[in-house]
């Protein structure tokens, strides 16, 4: 299949994109700030891009420049966090009209309702996937492979390898919303 080309949903193998995007966290978990920086940037001018044009709730709220990666760096701390009382008294602007095919099927999820409110959201095929390769990282980086007793796993990683993630974390902002530019 071409680069770029997209497949019919049913014929996606999320198997083979969760091993891809396995691959894809390994190369990058241990990038430096600027590595990561380029590398993610493209991805976030495009998903900023798609949210204004297709969520009715991000359409005038992301007053910058949407294209620039200098204008969305100096913006992304402007972008306000959305509450959930918030998310949940406009939920109907947060949908999406249409996600883009590589997305595969999208499926209507509900919280629980522990907090006295249900909050639905939409939940697609590549979330799941991208979800699974994040899962599937974690148990890499605490050496759960299915062979050992869960209690008996330990993050013994080299020590050289736990100093480079220690560089690397501290090089980037302290919160979790400033890491995902």
């Amino acid at each position: 299949m071409a680069v770029g080309s997209v497949q019919h949903r049913s014929q996606i193998n999320w198997n083979d994109r969760i091993r891809a995007l396995g691959q894809l966290l390994s190369r990058t978990e241990l990038m430096s700030a600027s590595e990561l920086d380029a590398h993610r940037m493209p991805d976030v001018l495009a998903f900023l891009v798609y949210a204004r044009t297709n969520v009715a709730f991000y359409k005038d709220r992301l007053d910058f420049d949407i294209r620039s990666p200098e204008a969305v760096r100096a913006g992304w701390q402007k972008i306000p966090i959305l509450t959930r009382a918030q998310a949940i008294q406009v939920n109907k602007d947060l949908m999406c009209q249409k996600l883009p095919e590589r997305e595969g099927p999208v499926t209507r999820e509900y919280t629980s309702g522990s907090t006295g409110t249900q909050f639905s959201f939409l939940r697609s095929a590549a979330f799941v996937t991208w979800n699974a390769a994040l899962t599937e990282r974690m148990f890499r980086w605490w050496r759960v492979d299915g062979k050992n007793r869960w209690h008996r796993s330990s993050p013994r990683w080299p020590t050289t390898r736990w100093a480079k993630c220690r560089k690397a974390l501290r090089h980037r902002p302290g919160t979790l919303r400033a890491q995902t530019v």
